[in-house]
């Protein structure tokens, strides 16, 4: 698998021949490689549908059962994915694998739900990480503001 600079030196290269989409794209990298870092595996499994998109999931609030939100998993193995999903579940979906880098940018500029879940330990689907949408935007954010005059 690629290391993460080369995933984002990819990300880069395969980004539209459009200025401003590869400006974007050059600008949302150091933020990707900021999340990437937290997490162990440079590749991660997706469930996909038969029409290649994604399989999000609603949830409800544990205490708020009005409040919903739709989320994707990522699983670091296809055991892990086996063992989260149900056999009749699979067999209407695909299983592919991801770099992080892409999945990070896809999630995001696909917006493809209010948070990306990423179980980081093989064999342990009870414990995952969550990376809110609003997540991506405040470092965005962060890493397009100027830095404040009184720091040199």
């Amino acid at each position: 698998m690629k290391t993460l600079d080369q995933q984002i030196k990819n990300l880069i290269k395969d980004a539209p021949n459009d200025p401003e989409m590869r400006q974007i794209t050059e600008t949302f990298a150091p933020v990707l490689k900021e999340i990437a870092s937290k997490f162990r595996y440079l590749e991660y499994y997706v469930l996909q549908t038969p029409d290649q998109a994604w399989v999000s999931f609603t949830l409800n609030h544990r205490t708020q059962s009005h409040v919903e939100k739709t989320i994707i998993y990522a699983f670091p193995s296809l055991e892990d994915v086996s063992r989260s999903i149900a056999p009749q579940d699979l067999s209407a979906l695909s299983v592919v694998s991801i770099g992080i880098i892409d999945l990070l940018f896809q999630f995001y500029a696909l917006n493809l739900g209010e948070g990306l879940v990423l179980f980081d330990t093989p064999g342990n689907t009870e414990k995952a990480i969550e990376i809110p949408r609003t997540e991506f935007d405040v470092l965005l954010r962060q890493s397009m503001d100027p830095l404040p005059p009184n720091i040199a």
